[in-house]
């Protein structure tokens, strides 16, 4: 069966929906027990699961593919250690949101890195996520503690965007970097678990259906497809299915959290969804009218 751009679309959605919901288990789950205890558990069995389905592609990994995974794992334990660190202390809704404003702030490194001047539609894009951010902030008063939580992992979010776009590309199996980068993330978070918390397991069968339901479906399912899915589709228009990410988990923590966004909550989700689509929009339409004049100039 082909695996056509529709069927891609339709699959992201699915992944991302799936991961939006990590927000919600894993608040659930810090009653209980601690940022790294939670990531050991979760990457752990993820590891295992995906290396005994994909074990044979595994004997014929690169050094290229292993440091590449080493790479992304690092980078993407410091994103979820924030991520959970600050969904403790921040409503589910306002660490989804505030995480993926990283689309935002990819351009302005890439900006950096190349030196070439933002482009409007960025610094648009900027100053809506910013109005958004205080819309949700301030009548909160969490322009503390959760909230700078919340930046750092947006901006280490970005900084592992970047990193991945460097260090992959076409020539390695996506699956063995995947892999390894699960595997990274399981060791660093055993570690730091041992190191400054208690180990603990899951207490009860919620808790432990929770830590399966991360590892299996947010983990093992979401890392794993998201490539597959977006390697058949234009970055613009995988762009802006992630962006029900931050949409879906702030539904989520409204419906089973009794989270309570208010006004002005609703008024800094809309803004901030508008910065992460803006970009996105603004490049499908460019690709639009560069094939449409490409068809003028056929006939």
């Amino acid at each position: 069966m082909k695996f056509t751009e529709k069927k891609a679309e339709i699959l992201l959605v699915f992944v991302i929906a799936a991961r939006a919901t990590s927000f919600v288990f894993n608040k659930q789950l810090l009653d209980h027990m601690g940022v790294f205890n939670i990531l050991a558990l979760r990457f752990v069995i993820a590891a295992v699961v995906m290396g005994l389905i994909f074990h044979k592609g595994l004997f014929k990994m690169t050094k290229r593919e292993a440091l590449a995974g080493l790479a992304v794992g690092g980078c993407y334990f410091l994103v979820l250690w924030s991520e959970l660190a600050a969904t403790a202390v921040s409503p589910t809704s306002t660490v989804a949101l505030l995480q993926n404003t990283a689309v935002v702030i990819v351009p302005i490194i890439e900006m950096i890195l190349t030196r070439k001047a933002p482009k409007a539609v960025t610094v648009f894009g900027v100053i809506l996520a910013m109005a958004g951010v205080a819309c949700i902030a301030l009548p909160q008063g969490e322009i503390g503690g959760g909230i700078a939580i919340c930046f750092v992992s947006a901006l280490l979010y970005a900084i592992a965007i970047v990193v991945t776009d460097r260090v992959t590309d076409e020539s390695l199996n996506a699956m063995n970097v995947g892999i390894v980068q699960v595997a990274v993330i399981a060791v660093l978070s055993g570690v730091s678990t041992f190191l400054f918390e208690t180990p603990t397991f899951p207490n009860g069968g919620g808790d432990w259906f929770r830590l399966l339901y991360l590892s299996l479906v947010c983990t093992g399912f979401g890392f794993t497809l998201v490539p597959v899915a977006q390697s058949r589709l234009s970055a613009s228009r995988a762009g802006i299915i992630c962006a029900l990410s931050p949409a879906v988990a702030a539904v989520l923590g409204v419906i089973v959290l009794n989270e309570n966004l208010g006004i002005w909550g609703i008024i800094g989700v809309v803004l901030i969804l508008i910065s992460i689509i803006l970009p996105h929009l603004m490049e499908m339409r460019r690709e639009f009218a560069s094939a449409h004049q490409e068809c003028k100039d056929d006939n």
